[in-house]
Parts: C-alpha cells; sequence; structure tokens
C-alpha cells in the first residue's frame, strides 16, 4: 500500500495542474456556502526549519487553505487527525502575526480530507470535537479549551498560549473525503463542456478519482454524506 506522504503529494501535483478559476470553483464545491474562493493557487512557505507544515497549501488571495490529507493504512495511528495536529497548524497563524509581512495571508483555515466520514479518523474526537455542519461544507465546531489540552506539553504551544486559544476559536476547520474532493471538481466539468482543454480536465479530474482509491485503501469504505459526530 503506498504511503500516505506519497499519496498527498501526488494530490499536490494533480492540483498544482489546474488553473486558479478550476482551484477555485473546485474548493468553492466541495466547501460549500460557508467558504468561496475567487483566484486559487497551490503555493509552499518555508516557515520554520523544525515546523509541521501540512501537505498542501492553497492560497486565495490572502487566505491560505491548508489541508492535510489521511490515507486508510494498516496502522491505526497512520490515518487519526490528532487534536495535537489541529494546535500545531493554529501555531502558523501566531508566526505570520510576529513576521508583519504585508504579504503573507491573513486568513487561514484547515481542510482535513480522510478516507471515511465516520467519527473513527477524527482522533480522540469526543474530547474535543463538538459537531459538524453537514450544510455548512462540512465545518468542524471545536472545544478549543480541551483541544489545547492536548498541547500542554509543547513548549512553543505554552508560548503562545493565549494566540493560539484565541486562533482555534475562530479558524475555520473543515471534514471531508476524498470522494467528496474528486466529486466537486467533477461538478465543473459540465460548465466546461466547450472548452477546447475539455480531455485534460478529464484526466486530471481521473487522477482525483484514482488519488480517492488510493486514500481509502481500496477498502470500499463508505465516503458520502458526511454524519453527526456524536453517533
Amino acid at each position: 500500500m503506498l504511503r500516505e506522504a506519497t499519496i498527498t503529494t501526488q494530490l499536490a501535483g494533480t492540483l498544482a495542474a489546474f488553473p486558479p478559476a478550476w482551484l477555485a470553483g473546485g474548493f468553492s464545491n466541495l466547501l460549500g456556502r460557508s467558504q468561496r474562493f475567487n483566484d486559487c493557487r497551490v503555493v509552499k512557505y518555508v516557515i520554520e526549519p523544525n515546523f509541521l507544515e501540512p501537505d498542501l497549501l492553497i492560497l486565495d488571495n490572502k487566505h491560505l487553505l491548508m489541508v492535510e490529507g489521511k490515507t486508510h493504512n494498516r496502522g491505526k495511528e497512520s490515518y487519526q487527525f490528532p487534536p495535537k495536529q489541529v494546535i500545531r497548524y493554529a501555531l502558523l497563524p501566531v508566526y505570520r502575526q510576529q513576521l508583519q509581512d504585508v504579504d503573507l495571508p491573513t486568513e487561514f483555515s484547515l481542510l482535513i480530507l480522510a478516507p471515511g466520514d465516520w467519527r473513527d479518523w477524527l482522533g480522540q474526537h469526543s474530547d474535543w470535537v463538538t459537531g459538524v455542519d453537514e450544510a455548512g461544507g462540512g465545518r468542524v465546531a471545536i472545544n478549543p479549551a480541551k483541544c489545547m489540552e492536548f498541547g500542554a506539553n509543547n513548549r512553543r504551544v505554552a508560548r503562545y498560549r493565549t494566540e493560539v486559544l484565541s486562533i482555534l476559536g475562530s479558524i475555520s476547520i473543515y471534514y471531508r473525503t476524498w470522494r467528496q474532493l474528486a466529486d466537486a471538481f467533477t461538478l465543473l466539468l459540465d460548465l466546461h463542456r466547450e472548452d477546447p482543454y475539455t480531455h485534460h480536465w478529464e484526466r486530471l479530474i481521473g487522477e482525483l478519482n484514482l488519488l480517492e482509491m488510493k486514500g481509502i485503501g481500496q477498502a470500499g469504505y463508505g465516503s458520502g454524506s458526511l454524519r453527526p459526530l456524536d453517533g
């Protein structure tokens, strides 16, 4: 089975091949009314040598969408998204504020891509996740204080505790599946049937469908509409 890092790297390469308007349309479809995009591109930032970066960064003007892909592997720890990872990514806006660089993003959100739509993909979910807004693009509601408890032993988090806690209370977190990502871009095809590059877009969407199969380990796990996490 392919390693998670290999699959997410392939995802970054596939999405980078789409033009900005396609990326914007695809992610707008994926996240629904809660988040609209206009002019997206895949970017790379050099943050800090020891900073754990997300698998993929999508920039839309001053809004940075951090994407973390989880895949179905044999080991339990290899596919769950732990709350301490949310805390680490909340440090990115803190670092940005310190740099005071006008060219850096000012708005941040996080997208978690999972093989399926049930709660087990969110590690220890009952301790920090309070719900998911299915009609709002899969937006995850969290308890910031409970989430912070998982970073209690992180010296960087302790140093910026007040700032991180504030960001956790305001950052938009979304929970979507690999299947939903592929479907979001497939919806765009009907708008571009007269496009001379239609076959190119179809090929890229085919690659997204293939990555979905790799992401779920071809195990037939559910990947349809999101269900409440308290079930």
